[in-house]
């Protein structure tokens, strides 16, 4: 490889890689800074009220319907033929 037969003599190659580093590392901030920028705009950007709301679907399972009548129905029984039970 051609790099491997470079040899280093020193401060001025160390001091290249060493700016170039740094251009590299103020390159990938900014384009992160810009990232995030972009980011905020769609998550607290400015509200559309004429576009299409999508609404989530919520279903109710049929256990939990069934539980929720079983459920309600012991209750009225106890409420109505509460006088009656002992206690």
């Amino acid at each position: 490889a051609p790099g491997l037969s470079v040899q280093f003599d020193g401060k001025s190659n160390s001091r290249s890689l060493d700016i170039d580093f740094e251009e590299r590392l103020k390159a990938i901030r900014r384009a992160a800074l810009e990232q995030k920028k972009v980011e905020e705009q769609k998550e607290f950007g400015p509200i559309d009220y004429d576009a299409p709301v999508e609404s989530e679907k919520k279903t109710i399972g049929l256990g939990t319907k069934i539980g929720v009548g079983i459920a309600v129905a012991v209750f009225g029984l106890v409420f109505a033929l509460g006088d009656f039970l002992p206690g």
